[in-house]
């Protein structure tokens, strides 16, 4: 599918018509050819399909104008060449400023599912995410871990992120991973890459909305579920989180497997309209969210 426009010298469309717009293919054979073609507004469309077994090559598009000469265009076909083997580079999203490394697993196989026998390097990259002038203040740093894909076709490697210049902090970190295998006897190489970002946010502590009403009803208990993650968003379990009811501390909840605490507020003593919740985690972490019912 393609298009020929006509435009002036001011880029306005204008009205142009071509006796003959023809597609060679890479020989130089005509395949196709559209006569009489009139443009509307400027532009005419025509289409053609090609053979799944078209010739690889250049091909060549020449619309022949009425206004002047003609005007040729070339496309290639490239004959496709399914890849010998994949990779897969797994490293994680997100780390917290307190790790110690950064880890990553590599694995290699070929279409059929075997494992590739070969090498690979892997080059770590802390980068600048400094902007203004000061980041001509900081280079980006790399470190480089090479080694032999196992049996499975697997490698499992760590940097230590103490190696790197300690210039950033923690909330400026962000890691690139580039990985290349190369396959044992072929030479061939397969690329690929991940990111890592470093947070200072160790935890995260939400109300469970879905679990939860936005009203209350007096006299009736008040379920309240909290859910506790940390930086990679898994469940924290065993932590303990104080519940508040209107700036009064009732109750600690530990959270459960899934990271969750929950609690049923006795509601028969309210006499407000309405009352604010707020939990807190004070075991580790420093973080607050509140949210307010109300009365029906």
């Amino acid at each position: 599918r393609f298009r020929v426009i006509s435009l002036d010298s001011n880029l306005k469309p204008v009205k142009e018509s071509y006796p003959v717009v023809y597609l060679q293919d890479p020989s130089r054979n005509r395949l196709v050819q559209w006569t009489n073609q009139e443009s509307n507004q400027g532009v005419v469309s025509m289409e053609f399909q090609l053979n799944d077994d078209a010739s690889p090559g250049n091909y060549f598009i020449t619309a022949e104008r009425s206004s002047g000469s003609d005007v040729v265009q070339r496309f290639t076909v490239d004959e496709y060449v399914s890849p010998r083997f994949s990779t897969d580079l797994d490293s994680p999203n997100t780390l917290s400023v307190l790790e110690k490394i950064l880890p990553f697993n590599m694995s290699a196989s070929y279409t059929y599912g075997q494992p590739v026998p070969g090498t690979i390097t892997v080059k770590c990259c802390l980068q600048n995410d400094i902007y203004g002038r000061s980041k001509n203040c900081y280079k980006n740093s790399c470190l480089n871990i090479t080694g032999k894909l196992d049996s499975e076709g697997h490698f499992h490697g760590a940097f230590e992120l103490k190696s790197f210049d300690s210039g950033f902090s923690g909330s400026h970190r962000s890691f690139t991973l580039d990985a290349i295998v190369t396959e044992d006897g072929t030479g061939i190489q397969v690329r690929k890459s991940s990111y890592t970002w470093m947070t200072s946010e160790l935890a995260k502590l939400y109300f469970d909305y879905g679990r939860m009403n936005t009203y209350y009803k007096r006299g009736l208990p008040f379920k309240a579920s909290v859910v506790l993650t940390d930086e990679k968003n898994n469940p924290m379990q065993g932590e303990k989180i104080e519940l508040e009811i209107n700036r009064n501390i009732i109750q600690n909840v530990t959270t459960n497997a899934d990271g969750r605490a929950t609690y049923e507020i006795d509601t028969s003593n309210f006499v407000e309209d309405n009352f604010t919740i707020k939990k807190c985690s004070y075991r580790h972490y420093n973080t607050h969210n509140e949210k307010n019912l109300f009365v029906f």
